[in-house]
């Protein structure tokens, strides 16, 4: 044995690899933090010199179950709002969402087999029943699907080919119920009811039938389950189904259909919750449908590969024995989020949701995990009576004009899942001690690159440590938080995401600086909304707008208050203070000037009339600046709170916090946002509307400020008291911001000058009265 041999075998012994250049060396990550001041934030992190199994996540090679994918339920309320964005906000979410090249590669959609609760009307696919000798013959697609779901799930097979779609009945026809078993009389409700036995076969002719109506759309059905919640007789709309039912349904009806059609779409048991809702009779529902087939020959049998379960009752821990029956597959269909759990609240939901969704299913061999609605408005709708009012999307759009939106936790896990591992992983095992709050779930791709989930419940970040392929790579997740992680890459590659939007330019002499300026797009969860604005100064002169994309520059005049390529300069007469808006979804210019911007809330001592707020003085270069009090009085009903008021007026939308950063600021009805949560007490305030933020820094009592040499300045409602502190006679003047002197003199102990609501310059510095 020579030496270098020997190296090699020590180095193995001791769980050390000393050769760098033998293992590809990046892992990409995305993070995402509770606060929300990491959004999905994408990196690289470049492994180890020395990898070490020492106090890490150790990756074996045990092969578990394959992974089908991640994704949501794309329902006719996701498909209205999202037609509802601008075309291309539209294809900008979609293709971050579901492209595997430019975005998180989200690979798994559910559909229903008729309505659901999220459509737009109850209604079956046969709602008229056919001659005896063709019962289906009036069987056709609904305008839910046409005008909607399949020109949405269209797009998404172009973005991204290897979607899969699942689709389950909320009901039958109508025709086809009885309200109790042994029944013969038609039970003409879309609620609850029983299938009639003898339309066993009819029903699995209906299933047929729509998947090969999709598959005409160039749409295919990967799988189906015979009944969504067949144990909630309650829901809009739905039909019960006891489990000898649905085993009985499948073996005469479901399954002997789509073999005699030639369909090899899959067929999963079930689609409820883990607890069986609580009906003892109903336990064990799928072992007890899989014995009964097992003890039957049927056309069709191959399809049936296992069951698929929601979270509304229990977890998947209470599912030990379907878990290790292995032969059947698992899969995760539904989980919702609203106002009964925080849906809104990510700091609340987000390490819950993609531990119970995610991390724990994955553990116990579920092959795919799906939530509910992609997309719903902030009013949690459109919703139907008798559905759910109560549910948050995986995000929530602002309806007011389609084009700013809220990730929920719902979007963020599917997309941390979908971005690390990919469609026909395998689901690994692992050991090694991680620290308290910490949890993971790994994965090998069919790359042979290797995935990790990891959640952080913990207050501290946490730096997990994870060894895999002979690399070992630390990973910081941010309390309250998660990161997703593909090992194994061979460089760091460009960071996946969205395609930049272009750049907007304000050109001409009418700036504040006199040159060209580049207007600041508006970003919300990391996404431009195609708004482009500038705040500041505007000088006589005109203007015109240059949008640059993709090497191409092209020059706008205004005419109508939209871009032009013909019209001229927009005409600025007087030097003003404004906000210039430039819309690319609709074209549109907008000039809002700006007298004055103030604070108002319940934080000041004014309150909430927007007459009489605190008013912040403009510095320069879309700031406004200064030293504020806040010595409002807030109470439970009301608590700290202010907002931005423009021109002393609600007409002009309030500036306001962008949910879903930390010091985001914009225009109401230009983003969701939401009041600013401040303490009382003094503070420099920073309002920086050219990039789109603000600042509240705790500072000094204003009365301490020294305008000059031995005097202090403060302003009060009404006044301001010039009060001399040194031991000499001072010289002062109270200025107004047009330049008139108000009061000149000198103070020898207290001056107070009664003035008007406004701005003033004393001794060269600003201050603002209420």
């Amino acid at each position: 044995m020579n030496k270098s041999t020997a190296g090699a075998i020590l180095a193995v012994a001791i769980g050390i690899v000393s050769s760098p250049g033998a293992y590809a060396q990046w892992a990409h990550t995305l993070t995402t933090s509770g606060d929300r001041m990491q959004s999905l934030q994408s990196a690289y992190v470049k492994a180890d010199d020395r990898a070490s199994q020492q106090n890490a996540i150790v990756l074996s090679d045990t092969r578990n179950q394959k992974i089908d994918g991640f994704g949501y339920a794309i329902t006719y309320a996701s498909c209205k709002n999202i037609l509802s964005m601008p075309k291309e906000a539209q294809d900008k979410l979609l293709r971050k969402t579901f492209s595997p090249k430019d975005g998180y590669g989200v690979s798994y959609v559910r559909i229903s087999l008729g309505c659901n609760d999220f459509s737009s009307k109850e209604y079956s696919l046969c709602d008229t029943q056919g001659p005896a000798d063709n019962p289906l013959k009036n069987f056709a697609l609904s305008t839910d699907e046409t005008k909607y779901v399949i020109p949405v799930l269209k797009r998404i097979l172009e973005i991204n080919p290897g979607l899969k779609v699942i689709a389950a009945p909320w009901t039958s026809p109508r025709w086809m119920k009885i309200k109790d078993p042994g029944q013969t009389t038609v039970y003409n409700s879309w609620t609850g009811g029983r299938l009639n036995p003898k339309y066993y076969k009819t029903y699995g002719e209906y299933f047929a039938k729509f998947i090969n109506a999709m598959k005409d759309q160039g749409i295919d059905i990967y799988a189906i389950s015979p009944q969504n919640e067949p144990l909630n007789p309650g829901n809009s709309a739905s039909l019960y189904m006891h489990w000898e039912e649905q085993a009985d349904f499948v073996i005469q009806g479901l399954a002997p259909a789509l073999n005699e059609a030639g369909l090899k779409t899959k067929i999963y048991l079930f689609d409820h919750n883990f607890n069986y809702d609580n009906k003892v009779e109903e336990r064990n529902y799928p072992i007890l449908c899989f014995n009964k087939m097992d003890n039957t020959t049927f056309k069709g049998s191959d399809l049936v590969v296992g069951s698929c379960w929601h979270s509304y009752g229990g977890s998947v821990k209470d599912i030990s024995n379907v878990v290790n029956r292995k032969s059947k597959e698992l899969l995760f269909t539904e989980a919702s989020i609203g106002t009964w759990n925080n849906g809104r609240d990510l700091m609340a939901t987000l390490t819950r949701d993609m531990n119970e969704l995610v991390i724990d299913n994955m553990n116990n061999r579920m092959v795919g995990s799906i939530v509910w609605n992609f997309m719903l408005d902030l009013n949690r709708g459109p919703n139907r009576p008798g559905g759910c009012t109560t549910c948050d999307g995986a995000i929530n759009i602002d309806q007011s004009q389609y084009k700013s939106y809220l990730y929920n936790s719902h979007y963020y896990i599917m997309a941390h899942a979908s971005d690390a591992v990919k469609p026909g992983a395998y689901h690994v095992s692992a050991t090694g001690t991680v620290p308290s709050g910490l949890k993971y779930s790994a994965f090998v791709n069919p790359d042979n690159t290797q995935a990790i989930l990891l959640t952080n419940t913990s207050n501290k970040a946490i730096d997990a440590k994870v060894y895999a392929d002979g690399r070992s790579y630390t990973f910081t997740v941010p309390p309250k938080g998660v990161v997703s992680a593909q090992m194994g890459l061979k460089e760091e590659g460009q960071v996946p995401g969205p395609v930049t939007g272009p750049k907007v330019t304000m050109t001409g002499d009418a700036t504040e600086s006199g040159e060209a300026t580049e207007l600041s797009p508006l970003v919300i969860n990391g996404d431009e909304m195609y708004l482009y604005e500038y705040w500041g100064k505007l000088k006589p002169g005109s203007f015109g707008i240059d949008v640059a994309q993709n090497g191409e520059t092209v020059s706008y005049g205004v005419k109508n208050g939209k871009l032009d390529k013909q019209g001229d300069g927009y005409k600025v007469a007087s030097e003003q203070i404004a906000a210039v808006r430039v819309d690319l979804s609709t074209n549109e210019v907008t000039v809002i000037p700006v007298t004055s911007i103030s604070i108002v809330g319940s934080a000041v001592k004014s309150g909430w009339s927007e007459t009489s707020g605190t008013v912040i003085p403009y510095v320069g270069n879309g700031v406004w600046k200064d030293k504020v009090v806040l010595n409002g009085t807030p109470s439970d009903n009301d608590p700290s709170r202010i907002v931005f008021v423009i021109n002393n007026t609600w007409n002009v939308s309030p500036i306001k916090h962008i949910m879903g950063t930390s010091n985001g600021a914009a225009q109401e009805g230009t983003s969701i946002v939401e009041d600013i949560y401040v303490d009382t007490g003094t503070y420099d305030v920073t309002l920086d509307m050219q990039n789109h933020t603000f600042e509240f820094k705790k500072g000094s009592a204003v009365e301490n400020i020294v305008a000059a040499d031995g005097l202090a300045v403060a302003p009060v409602k009404g006044s301001i008291n010039l009060r001399n502190v040194g031991t000499q006679p001072v010289k002062a003047s109270v200025v107004s911001l047009q330049g008139i002197t108000i009061w000149a003199g000198v103070v020898e102990d207290t001056v107070t000058v009664t003035l008007q609501p406004g701005i003033y310059i004393v001794n060269g510095k600003k201050y603002a009265v209420k």
